[in-house]
């Protein structure tokens, strides 16, 4: 039997709503995670590009990855507006299939797009690292696994998308059933060769997922070793637990995708059942779109919250600062007689500053109790405090006689 004619079955129509299938969590997700990858994203470029002044080939993988991850998280709302969740024998009723499945065929292609651009963006990252880092260098073998590697998700990637944008020719047959075409993979009519494309998909990508995920753990030697480890590897089990996220959604979706058969079982119903294979694809690319811009953009941004949040202490020894000899420039109007130190303030009321003073030296003042002063068992010191006695007296004394005069004269 084939798929069209699975969909037109009302076997399932009474079947519980899962939680995966309402549109408000479907909303909730997606707007959640294209806000935090946004964020991410910026951050990484604008390190790369504007404060290490050093984009590279992963940089441009990020863009392309970003790009695809947007228009597959877009096209997945799009698709909750256009009824994914619902029955699709209800959009077959209601003639909301057509528009249904064009909106699938597209989102359904730049998601694939999105998990081949994480796998290289991740690995030509690790590259990088191998060619920078003096103890990665020599780790040859590791460097050619990651290439590998690279090579064979490209591949991967470059296969599974083409299927995805070119499911049928013409390619308008794929939403549009009355137009004649010749069909295979994710087009294809008969269950076999549709849920066989599915599988391999999800068991490739679960299968790379995890060789990706390996690569940084087997070099966690270099992080031990480095200054900063503590907090390198608290950086780095951050890192372990996002790419958890990312397999953790990529294997819980393989089991929804055998267990339903890419929505064919108990009947093709790809809007009812495909819902939660959706919902995780979203999470895993954008947890995965995350992972791909935190090590580069969190350094930077941790030093300048450091320099933000971190208090200095600092000790401030406060002491008084006396005069061992002053001298006034105006020699010709102020009299020094009986004193070293003077007023510096004529005898005009006006207040203003008639002669200039120029400190020649500079010591501590007197203890401010008669203990303090006991404690000082320098003679020297002694003489010091003397001196600075006969200064303030003196100073006091020249206060009281121009004040004096001052006030004879306003009188």
């Amino acid at each position: 039997m084939s798929l069209a004619a699975s969909a037109a079955s009302l076997g399932n129509i009474n079947e519980p709503t899962p939680f995966f299938n309402h549109a408000s969590f479907m909303y909730g997700v997606t707007i959640t995670c294209l806000i935090l990858t946004t964020i991410c994203t910026i951050l990484r470029l604008y390190v790369r590009f504007f404060v290490t002044c050093r984009p590279g080939i992963d940089d441009g993988f990020v863009i392309l990855l970003f790009l695809s991850t947007w228009a597959a998280s877009i096209g997945s709302l799009i698709l909750v507006n256009r009824g994914l969740g619902e029955h699709y024998v209800v959009l077959y009723l209601e003639g909301r299939t057509e528009e249904f499945s064009h909106t699938f065929w597209w989102s359904n292609a730049t998601y694939n797009m999105s998990l081949t651009f994480v796998k290289l963006s991740l690995l030509t990252q690790y590259l990088r690292l191998f060619r920078e880092h003096a103890y990665l260098a020599q780790m040859t073998y590791r460097r050619r696994l990651t290439m590998v590697l690279a090579v064979a998700a490209g591949l991967w990637g470059a296969a599974y998308s083409f299927l995805a944008w070119v499911p049928c020719v013409p390619v308008q047959g794929f939403w549009n059933h009355e137009i004649p075409a010749v069909r295979w993979a994710y087009g294809s009519e008969e269950e076999a060769p549709f849920v066989a494309t599915f599988v391999s998909h999800a068991t490739l990508n679960m299968a790379f997922d995890i060789a990706v995920l390996f690569v940084p753990i087997s070099t966690w030697r270099i992080w031990s070793c480095d200054e900063g480890g503590n907090v390198r590897r608290k950086a780095l089990i951050v890192l372990y637990v996002l790419g958890a996220i990312v397999l953790t959604c990529s294997t819980v979706r393989f089991i929804a995708v055998v267990v339903n058969k890419a929505t064919t079982v108990p009947q093709f119903d790809p809007s009812w059942y495909g819902a939660s294979a959706i919902v995780l694809s979203i999470v895993e690319i954008n947890v995965a779109t995350i992972l791909a811009a935190l090590p580069v953009f969190w350094p930077h941004l941790q030093e300048r919250l450091n320099s933000i949040m971190i208090t200095h202490e600092v000790e401030v020894n406060v002491s008084g600062v006396g005069f061992s000899e002053i001298k006034d420039d105006d020699d010709s109007n102020h009299d020094r007689s009986g004193s070293k130190g003077s007023n510096i303030w004529s005898g005009n009321h006006a207040g203003t500053i008639h002669n200039a003073t120029t400190v020649v030296a500079l010591h501590d003042l007197e203890p401010k109790n008669k203990h303090d002063r006991n404690n000082l068992g320098d003679d020297k010191n002694r003489a010091a405090i003397q001196a600075q006695d006969d200064v303030i007296i003196s100073d006091k004394d020249s206060q009281r006689g121009s004040l004096a005069k001052s006030g004879s004269s306003w009188s």
